[in-house]
């Protein structure tokens, strides 16, 4: 292809792709080519070390900061895994109909949230409602948002229940971890402190807080199973968390 050309063609999301509703779905894509490129290497400098977000001098120094910045994600994912485990055991033991109207409410905001992604990531305009005919072709999508909506009214009552309130502490981790992975994570992290404490950002925060705070208790009277998984399984990333607001 050459620029300003045009074409049409259709891709297959792979089966293991990290948004289960689209895995092995088709989709045809039209696109437009802007500029015509081809790949250049870096020079390994210190130019391209601060780039990175790296203060690293020379290229083992890089290295380790590499190593280390895989291994940060390499343990929220893992921390993720084992959550959404014991959220699946815990969500198994009870059965209830979910409200349809919270349910169709929640097929909106992950199809709107997938096709934000796609934008971000590929340039892919969709809309909500094309992403939602995509999604759930085979009903994914409506199953994946009735577990979010059934994991929801489950951990409000257990809140509600037991009085649950995290500390300011535990909100500031919380936060320490979710944007450690980011580049200028120290700036993200002031800038979640900065949100109000009943802000939607904040009281999501407070919900994942809430989460992990369940699992720890439901933990103590579980008998969790060891599971083998390579980098590629373990970097896998679960069905998407549930939004508070």
């Amino acid at each position: 292809q050459t620029q300003d050309s045009s074409c049409t063609f259709d891709v297959t999301f792979p089966e293991d792709y990290q948004e289960p509703t689209l895995a092995g779905k088709v989709a045809t894509f039209e696109v437009l080519v802007k500029k015509v490129e081809t790949k250049q290497l870096p020079s390994l400098s210190t130019e391209f070390f601060e780039a990175c977000q790296s203060k690293a001098e020379d290229l083992e120094a890089f290295k380790a900061f590499i190593e280390q910045k895989l291994q940060n994600q390499l343990n929220q994912s893992l921390q993720n895994h084992n959550k959404q485990a014991v959220l699946d055991a815990w969500l198994g033991t009870y059965e209830f109909d979910e409200p349809q109207a919270l349910i169709k409410q929640e097929e909106g905001r992950l199809a709107s949230e997938q096709a934000e992604r796609l934008s971000q990531q590929f340039g892919v305009k969709l809309d909500k409602d094309q992403m939602l005919g995509l999604m759930n072709q085979d009903g994914h999508l409506t199953k994946a948002a009735a577990k979010n909506v059934k994991t929801a009214l489950m951990i409000d009552n257990y809140v509600e229940e037991y009085d649950i309130k995290p500390s300011k502490e535990q909100l500031h981790d919380k936060i320490s971890r979710l944007t450690q992975t980011f580049e200028d994570s120290k700036e993200l992290a002031d800038w979640y402190l900065e949100q109000a404490d009943d802000s939607p950002i904040m009281n999501n925060i407070r919900y994942l807080v809430h989460e992990e705070l369940i699992v720890a208790k439901l933990l103590e009277t579980a008998q969790p199973e060891s599971v083998d998984l390579d980098y590629k399984q373990a970097m896998q990333t679960p069905l998407p968390e549930r939004s508070s607001d």
